[in-house]
């Protein structure tokens, strides 16, 4: 009969198995060896990290910081010292495994900021600006890999112990001998916050539906708006700087989804602070008609 670590083993090599359905066979051997730490790590990779747990090492990601210009698309943040830089770029991954196999198929991928640095960036600006931690899907396939390869270490130790099991099955002197030896998967660390990556074509940027009628529509309501009500001077600039990019927009032959993304979203933002009022209300259900 075969043995299930070997069969771990050769299953670790073979790029065709999915890191999933290693951590699932790998659970399967530490659950009837009683290996609590490493059942622990594998749980983990199968369901996730909770906000706060102590993460691996290698699920720390380094990105690019951008923030959104209306007519220059997505442009790098430049940053006053290499440590903020250090710090804004740097994101912790807690997803399952399956949606980090999923998301290293996708060619660019996107993470949320820090809600501090966008007030912050927004002070600097004068104005609010969309901003996203943007990764590469390789670092996420390095995350796939290391834990492929520490399976694979785990496997060779257990096989090195003379624990082998006969098809899924583990004599009692092997599970003794498996409580005795220390195992140490990987390096953890303090997670302060578990980053949630996205598909950044689907994700980041939003699209709307260069729906002139009703763009048109919103632009006269937001007229309407901003004569009627009582708003912060800067937020009056700011809904009547994105009502004249809409209006270019939508007169343009070749309108530009992103920016007029970017523009409906900084209005949506205002409308959503103005809680209470019923023209908000209003406006926020047409913006709502617009998007895809």
């Amino acid at each position: 009969m075969n043995s299930i670590v070997i069969e771990l083993q050769r299953n670790s090599v073979d790029p065709q198995i999915l890191v999933e359905e290693l951590l699932r066979k790998a659970y399967i051997v530490c659950k009837k060896l009683d290996i609590p730490n490493i059942e622990q790590w594998i749980s983990s990779e199968l369901n996730g990290y909770i906000e706060g747990a102590e993460i691996p090492e290698y699920r720390i990601v380094h990105g690019i910081v951008k923030a959104f210009n209306k007519y220059h698309g997505w442009i790098t943040v430049s940053f006053p010292d290499e440590e903020s830089q250090t710090q804004i770029s740097t994101a912790r991954i807690g997803q399952p495994i399956c949606e980090l196999s999923a998301l290293s198929k996708q060619n660019e991928l996107c993470a949320e900021l820090p809600v501090s640095f966008k007030q912050d960036l927004a002070k600097t600006n004068g104005v609010y600006v969309e901003a996203k931690l943007f990764i590469s899907p390789t670092s996420i396939i390095k995350i796939l890999d290391t834990v492929r390869n520490e399976i694979l270490k785990w496997s060779l130790e257990l096989e090195k112990n003379s624990i082998m099991g006969e098809g899924y099955s583990f004599s009692e002197i092997e599970k003794r001998k498996a409580t005795t030896i220390k195992y140490t998967i990987v390096n953890n660390i303090q997670s302060m916050n578990n980053s949630m990556l996205q598909q950044a074509s689907d994700n980041c940027v939003q699209e709307y539906a260069t729906n002139r009628e009703k763009i048109n529509e919103l632009l006269l309501k937001i007229e309407e708006y901003i004569t009627l009500e009582k708003l912060p001077e800067d937020n009056k600039k700011q809904l009547l700087a994105d009502k004249d990019t809409l209006a270019i927009q939508i007169q343009s032959p070749k309108p530009n989804d992103s920016i007029i993304n970017e523009s409906v979203k900084s209005i949506r933002n205002i409308l959503e602070g103005a809680t209470g009022s019923i023209a908000a209300t209003g406006l926020l259900e047409l913006i709502k008609m617009i998007a895809r």
